[in-house]
């Protein structure tokens, strides 16, 4: 699905009830430029209810993102589901940074919802994205472990400066 076809024709709709049904895919999340998602598979239902004086947007998200583990750099699977609603009207002039309330000139009669809808699909993204335990490429798995073994014992055996002043605490609780 391209960007353009998410493009909902505001002017032409009667007062009421209004769904529309939009699958992104691979194409439609590669023409967004974001690291996070490689892929995916999601299903978009906007409701919109419109009145004489405003436009109610309820969007939902339902779906699949493939997206790069936190641990191994893999790819990772990971199920989506997000909601939202916001409120779109006609003024003077363009305002799109509300998250609640769009504002759209009284000259335009198109919204294109595409970038809406990326920014849902992202945020509905976990902040830690991992495999499951046992999951990870073993590869990568091994090169961790084996720089956290080496932490841990740098860790264990100490500083020396601070094994000096430990022998002066303990020479001093003696006395």
């Amino acid at each position: 699905m391209k960007t353009e076809d998410c493009s909902i024709q505001l002017l032409g709709l009667k007062n009421g009830s209004h769904q529309f049904f939009y699958d992104l895919d691979d194409a439609f999340f590669s023409s967004f430029d974001n690291p996070d998602i490689l892929s995916g598979a999601v299903n978009a239902v906007v409701n919109i209810e419109k009145s004489p004086i405003q436009y109610d947007f309820s969007v939902s998200l339902n779906g699949e993102l493939v997206t790069v583990c936190d641990r191994c750099l893999d790819p990772l699977t990971v199920p989506i589901e997000n909601h939202e609603e916001f409120i779109l009207r006609f003024g003077a002039e363009t305002n799109l940074d509300d998250e609640d309330l769009i504002t759209l000139s009284e000259d335009e009669s198109v919204f294109n919802i595409a970038e809406r809808l990326f920014e849902m699909a992202v945020v509905a993204l976990p902040l830690v994205k991992t495999h499951p335990d046992g999951k990870c490429n073993p590869e990568m798995t091994a090169i961790l472990e084996s720089h956290s073994t080496q932490n841990n014992n740098t860790e264990t055996s100490g500083d020396p400066r601070w094994d000096a002043l430990r022998k002066i605490s303990t020479n001093n609780s003696k006395n």
